[in-house]
């Protein structure tokens, strides 16, 4: 009688072990940022992952002040007549989000790319879609009375890109750096710290060039990096650390002048 209960027990271990290595193993493609390694599923691997990283800090760290200085005479060369640069703007989100509704038609994936962005919005569409938001969105440095979608004639580069410039240079430095803080193992909270330090950085570097409003420096960088956490299916963290801190620069927009200590103001 001993017998039949041993051999119960010995298949109740194995089917035991078979589904615990079956879970073990099972990974979903679309599992969340914080469950996803930084290079897990790449396309192109090792080599994949190091062009990801180069790409996302060169494209947002020299393209956004290309568009600051010359959007107007592009647009003007289009023909875009009045208005032409929030034109040119709005064309090429469009674009955008044409380009990838396809990309997702076909399941399409290139090199560098994750493969969990088969089948959902990819970073490479929240960057370049997130910093079109910035350019409509991001106040200016003009008088109040003046819309920011207004033409830009008179209006340095420092007075045209004060807040946008900044939201996208946090992206562009300091998403990888807390990407590969995270490759590294470094945990939640030293990581987070590290990134609030180099956001803190890259809004003082805006203050002393580009008059950006001091008190900004204590706002943006904490909101910037929170950003970039939230597991989110449908967005991105490129997207989110751009959407969040303009729509807070949007709504912080009236103080800009007024209430505030004029030579601290960028005015």
């Amino acid at each position: 009688m001993g017998d039949p209960e041993v051999l119960v027990v010995d298949t109740a271990t194995v089917e035991l072990e078979r589904v615990g290595e079956h879970g073990a193993n099972q990974r979903s493609p679309a599992a969340s940022p914080e469950e996803k390694p930084t290079s897990a599923h790449m396309i192109g691997g090792k080599a994949g992952h190091i062009f990801r990283r180069l790409w996302h800090v060169i494209l947002f760290l020299t393209v956004p002040p290309v568009l600051y200085l010359y959007l107007p005479d592009i647009a003007e060369g289009l023909g875009l007549g009045d208005h032409g640069w929030p034109k040119l703007v709005s064309i090429m989100a469009l674009v955008a989000i044409a380009s990838e509704l396809i990309r997702l038609k076909f399941g399409l994936l290139v090199f560098g790319m994750r493969e969990y962005e088969r089948h959902q919005l990819c970073a490479n569409f929240w960057g370049p879609f997130g910093v079109f938001v910035v350019l409509l969105l991001a106040p200016t440095n003009r008088s109040p009375e003046q819309s920011h979608l207004a033409d830009w004639d008179g209006l340095t580069f420092a007075q045209r890109g004060f807040i946008g410039l900044p939201i996208i240079w946090t992206l562009g430095l300091i998403d990888p750096f807390i990407g590969e803080l995270k490759e590294c193992k470094i945990s939640l909270i030293p990581r987070s710290i590290a990134g609030y330090v180099g956001a803190v950085v890259v809004w003082l570097i805006a203050y002393f060039w580009l008059s950006t409003p001091w008190w900004l420096i204590i706002i943006m960088p904490p909101v910037a990096v929170l950003a970039e956490y939230p597991s989110l299916h449908v967005i991105d963290d490129n997207g989110m650390m751009l959407l969040v801190p303009v729509l807070l620069a949007k709504f912080l927009g009236p103080f800009w002048h007024g209430t505030l200590p004029t030579g601290l103001s960028g005015t």
